[in-house]
């Protein structure tokens, strides 16, 4: 294998005709040749082809050349447009990321704008590591041992969520040269981003990335008011991928010093936020091009530099990092974690299918229930189930209990269920909550998942010998739904006792007393809550009284538990 030339084939068959990647690829091959990587290179190429699967990329994600051999997932070329067909691209440079260009007809949006020069300039050379599914090992150890000399080693993979004990694994792991590779136990099959997914991977970014990266842990520890208004004001303000980038390398950097100025600017794109940035920013402040890049490196590793030649302001910043994340590794981040929540959210759906599909053909009329929103429930912080008796309905028809959420649900039902879940994963308080629309619901509803014990329609009032025993039934079914959802939190609506008596199959228990309201037990380091259903009609038990009495009890169950351990990105 041939690396400059099979690279310089792709990128004239998939980009003929432009100068800017004909440079851009020769600039970064010479340096490639120069420091001897070819080999490496071409190795991980030919690991990526024994392996076969697209879940394969390194780290280093600012040269184009990676790219176009399938080794990177990110596109580190300026914001464009691409046509797949005639392999037209346009640049644009109103926006600094594809994914925040507005939609092209018969173009796909494309580009995180990471130059190369900071990368090629350093002194240090740059490190590649990947991670492999440990089915592959024997193989992939073989075909790289014949080329280099291998060096083993042995890493902990420390896996936490909360109420659960954590699972320490050892992973082996293998280095030659510059590179590194890590076989894990993959769960199931990773995928890839493509750049038809703009759409998604920009709301993911702005939505769930942020939330569970900035807000989820505030929410669930409690923590003061002011804290999570700071930050739910910040989030707010977050309306594209380059604020999330920002946002990532500015709130994440380590700054020795405490100003006002800098505190508020975490929105403003003012500051350099990731070494590519201040290696710019030097640049355009006369720094000859090798030592700007130096500088960009060795400031997040704690070495101090002089920068009185620069304004007060930039040159004070400057002087307060000690450490800053590259801008490819922010935004590698942020694709790694939008493409496990992709098949986290996949594996869910095929899976539920699968299992209604057999369980549909035991009743004439069955309604399906389950995950509202398979994206959102895989990234929620807490998993919640709610345990519900039937539907409520008159006709004969199979339909879908999560599409009628979906499309906004209706009734006093669903809405006190979207101000339970508004108060334990979005910490809203009643007030907040107090009147609830089709918009709410469907926001508030979406990322937990609801678990009928009766699959086929009921009335307005429900037989609970009934319910058990449809319950009891359709016991190995309900506990492979649960099995599949696992949920950190199971909220029993009126349903407690038929669920742990016939379903967690627990002859001998009591329940905890919170209050009169709310009871719990735990069943393998799972919460269990026992409270009203939501259409308690009980006088005096209005919708202030069913969030007030319910939703921060729960919460505060969860903080005093002290187990929850936020989210690693």
């Amino acid at each position: 294998m041939e690396i400059r030339r099979l690279v310089e084939e792709i990128a004239a068959d998939k980009y003929p005709g432009c100068d800017y990647v004909r440079e851009r690829v020769q600039k970064e091959l010479d340096f490639l040749e120069r420091t001897e990587r070819f080999n490496e290179i071409e190795t991980l190429v030919e690991v990526k082809e024994l392996v076969g699967e697209n879940q394969f990329f390194v780290s280093e994600g600012s040269l184009l050349v990676l790219y176009l051999l399938g080794l990177s997932v990110v596109n580190p070329m300026p914001a464009h447009y691409y046509n797949r067909n005639t392999k037209e691209i346009i640049f644009d440079g109103s926006k600094n990321y594809g994914v925040d260009l507005p939609d092209k007809d018969g173009f796909v949006r494309d580009g995180f704008d990471i130059p190369e020069d900071y990368t090629i300039h350093q002194n240090e050379p740059f490190y590649m590591e990947t991670e492999i599914d440990d089915k592959h090992k024997d193989k992939v150890i073989e075909l790289i041992k014949k080329k280099f000399e291998l060096k083993y080693e042995k890493r902990n993979y420390i896996e936490s969520r909360i109420f659960k004990p954590e699972v320490v694994s050892e992973q082996e792991k293998i280095s030659f040269c510059d590179t590194s590779i890590a076989f894990v136990d993959f769960k199931y099959k990773m995928g890839w981003y493509e750049a038809e997914e703009a759409d998604e991977l920009r709301e993911f970014a702005i939505k769930s990335f942020m939330k569970m990266r900035y807000l989820d842990s505030k929410i669930l520890r409690n923590v003061p008011k002011d804290e999570y208004e700071r930050t739910t004001a910040m989030l707010k303000k977050v309306k594209s991928f380059d604020d999330v980038v920002y946002f990532r390398g500015r709130e994440d950097n380590k700054l020795e010093i405490k100003n006002k100025e800098f505190s508020d600017d975490s929105i403003k794109h003012i500051y350099p936020t990731n070494r590519q940035d201040v290696f710019k920013a030097l640049l355009e402040n006369g720094y000859e091009i090798e030592k700007a890049a130096e500088v960009a490196r060795e400031l997040s590793f704690g070495k101090t530099y002089d920068f009185s030649n620069l304004n007060s302001s930039l040159g004070k910043y400057l002087s307060g990092i000690t450490m800053q994340f590259s801008k490819d590794a922010i935004v590698r981040i942020i694709i790694k974690l939008y493409i496990i929540n992709k098949c986290e959210a996949e594996r869910f759906s095929e899976a539920e299918s699968e299992l209604f599909k057999e369980w549909n053909k035991k009743y004439d009329c069955f309604i399906s229930d389950g995950i509202v929103n398979f994206r959102q429930y895989a990234a929620a912080p807490l998993k919640i189930a709610c345990i519900l008796k039937e539907v409520n309905s008159i006709d004969g028809f199979k339909w879908s209990l999560t599409d009628f959420i979906k499309k906004g649900a209706c009734g006093a039902t669903w809405n006190v269920v979207s101000r339970w879940t508004a108060g334990i994963l979005f910490g809203k308080s009643f007030d907040e909550v107090e009147d609830i629309d089709e918009k709410k619901r469907k926001k508030y509803l979406a990322p937990i998942s609801v678990i009928n014990l009766k699959k086929t329609p009921g009335g307005a009032e429900s037989d609970d010998e009934v319910i058990a025993k449809f319950a009891r039934d359709d016991k190995e079914n309900i506990k492979k739904e649960l099995e599949l959802y696992d949920p950190d939190i199971v909220i029993c609506c009126g349903t407690g006792n038929i669920f742990a008596e016939e379903i967690l199959e627990r002859e001998h228990f009591e329940w905890t007393q919170v209050s009169k309201d709310v009871f719990y037990i735990w069943d393998n380091n799972r919460l269990i809550i026992y409270t009203w259903h939501p259409q308690q009609r009980a006088k005096g038990r209005g919708k202030e009284y069913m969030y007030e009495k319910i939703a921060p009890l729960i919460r505060n169950i969860i903080r005093d538990v002290g187990a929850y351990n936020g989210y690693r990105c």
